[in-house]
């Protein structure tokens, strides 16, 4: 009572107590004869309310500043069944904002919409609501059905300028397609067949632990790749490749009797047939692009306009010419086919005002896996027609007018002689605004909202792990109002910290990004690229970037335990076991 006395006396704070009311109430109780110290419940709510109140004033100055904005929204089952859907905003940079939940195990598209149109309103326009300052240019999610469909009605309610999937989903499934072709299912159910034989019996392994110990630099551990990520198999064939001397090794000794071990006589055989390791290493370097390519895009800080540029390089260093020209054919298809589940005018208008893409733009219209069969100028026309929309038709006619100099090359800041020595020391949105010098005011709003556009939704990824760690085992009685405030308090924090260090002030120095102007300099004969990352088989990066990780990562890769029960004793059963995970993944994905 002395020290709460001298406390209160000070005028300082004590406990939960924030202004003289609650002090005085406080005082009373701790004075009183029926006085009992204020519950943990009473205390944490106040103590979040306070935080989360600090946090969402300073997110809502920064998204009241800025030009544009992209909504994510991604969801997820909860315990009791009910979808959950985190909802982010940002422009470029995304914030947590809420969530939202929709009782049933699945939601239908007109509930999701509703939805939707009630976030709209969490974020308030900073001006008079002109095209130039709207906040509702871009709505990004994932691709099943019903949120396909959401997107198709939300577009034609004209609730936003553009509505397209995840980049980084239609890379994973584009991994998938891949894995499905014959030659690419033997390799990837040889390497796990190897996977499980060391990596899930405990002999088996001490004795590759052993192996491994002796090598320099030590390869890496073999590990089975979850159904839900498939890129996760570029990392399975690297590690079974860098790992080929130890298997031989330990297989040579147990087959000599030297070691104590049993092993099925079609793993030997399969492990002295060089036509599977030829397969494996043929393969990997592709899986390996894939991987790196959807690391590149989940990143915050990654723009709309390398989606369009990641899927023209893939057609340049993807389908290797030693492959039979059936198999390029058929590789070329697939990328085709996906890229058009997620394209959108928007997709390509960004790539042709980004500067660092200019000296390739000859390269798009060249393209053979563009999914559309118009010309790249009346697309991205599309385009500025959709951010204009509301506009007076004087102002309409100017935005058109400039949009096609830009594209054409009109201005001299957007040729590349001028773009050389700036196109890599910021983001595009910075770039325009500190070097496009002399460029109209109405061209650098078209490129502020265009390049406010997210290409993935993967920051709503990494908020289902946010709300895992606040509502988990230990912590499974917070009230729904204060799990939503607990994971906005910390996924906000950390991006507000981001935000104000700078990070989108940051030079474009990637070394993926830097692999992806080297892949479309092959694909356009004297172009120079940027820096030569190849893809080399044996390795775990491509371009710079490891494939086990990137600054975005959809979900952790726990193939461990979804395979660890399944039994594989021969590559037959391994592929058998491959090709049922791609049947579950896809009857999921209707």
């Amino acid at each position: 009572m002395a020290y709460a006395e001298a406390v209160f006396a000070s005028g300082g704070k004590f406990g939960y107590c924030t202004d003289e009311e609650e002090w005085g109430a406080f005082w009373a109780m701790l004075i009183g004869h029926v006085w009992r110290p204020p519950s943990r419940h009473i205390m944490s709510e106040k103590y979040v309310n306070l935080v989360y109140n600090k946090v969402d004033g300073g997110v809502r100055a920064v998204l009241g500043s800025v030009i544009g904005g992209c909504y994510q929204y991604d969801g997820w089952t909860g315990p009791n069944g009910d979808q959950v859907f985190s909802v982010l905003f940002g422009a470029p940079l995304p914030f947590y904002l809420s969530s939202f939940r929709i009782s049933g195990r699945r939601e239908s598209a007109d509930t999701l919409v509703a939805k939707v149109k009630e976030q709209l309103l969490l974020v308030e326009c900073a001006t008079d609501g002109s095209w130039q300052r709207s906040h509702n240019t871009g709505f990004v999610t994932d691709s099943p059905n019903v949120n396909r469909s959401a997107r198709t009605k939300l577009l034609e309610a004209d609730a936003f300028s553009f509505a397209y999937g995840c980049a980084a989903h239609a890379m994973s499934n584009l991994c998938r397609d891949i894995v499905k072709l014959p030659s690419v299912l033997l390799a990837v159910a040889f390497c796990t067949m190897l996977a499980k034989f060391f990596h899930g019996h405990h002999l088996p392994r001490a004795h590759l632990i052993k192996e491994q110990e002796k090598e320099t630099p030590r390869p890496p551990t073999m590990k089975l790749f979850s159904p839900t990520r498939w890129t996760g198999a570029a990392r399975l064939l690297t590690s079974t490749l860098k790992n080929r001397g130890t298997i031989t090794t330990v297989l040579f000794k147990a087959k000599q009797r030297a070691i104590d071990m049993d092993f099925p006589t079609s793993l030997f055989d399969a492990v002295m047939d060089n036509v599977n390791w030829d397969s494996v290493a043929q393969w990997e370097p592709v899986l390996c692009t894939l991987a790196s390519i959807t690391n590149y895009l989940q990143a915050d800080t990654t723009p709309l306009s390398g989606v369009h540029a990641s899927f023209l390089s893939l057609e340049a260093s993807l389908i290797p010419a030693n492959f039979p020209s059936t198999v390029r054919d058929q590789v070329r298809s697939l990328i085709k086919a996906r890229y058009a589940t997620i394209v959108t005018p928007a997709h390509v208008l960004a790539f042709f005002l980004d500067p660092l893409f200019v000296q390739f733009r000859e390269a798009s219209r060249a393209s053979a896996v563009k999914p559309y069969s118009e010309m790249d100028a009346a697309v991205c026309m599309e385009a500025a027609k959709r951010l204009v929309r509301a506009a007076s038709e004087a102002e309409r006619a100017t935005v058109l007018t400039q949009v096609t100099q830009a594209i054409l090359g009109t201005f001299p800041f957007l040729r590349e002689p001028a773009v050389r020595q700036t196109r890599q020391l910021s983001l595009p949105h910075v770039w325009w605004e500190l070097h496009a010098d002399g460029a109209p005011p109405e061209l650098r709003a078209v490129a502020a909202q265009i390049f406010s556009l997210a290409p993935t939704s993967a920051a709503a990824e990494r908020s289902f792990k946010q709300r895992s760690r606040v509502h988990n085992k230990t912590r499974n009685r917070l009230s729904d109002n204060n799990a939503d405030k607990s994971q906005a308090i910390i996924f906000n924090k950390r991006q507000s910290r981001r935000f104000n260090g700078g990070v989108l002030l940051q030079p474009r120095t990637t070394r993926m990004e830097a692999h992806v102007l080297d892949m479309l300099s092959r694909g356009s004969p004297g172009v120079e690229g940027g820096d030569v990352y190849d893809a080399v088989a044996g390795s775990n990066s491509c371009g710079g970037v490891s494939v086990q990780g990137g600054d975005g990562v959809m979900e952790d890769d726990e193939g461990d335990d979804v395979l660890a029960s399944e039994s594989v004793e021969s590559v037959a059963c391994a592929q058998e076991l491959i090709s049922r995970m791609i049947a579950d993944a896809e009857a999921e994905n209707v």
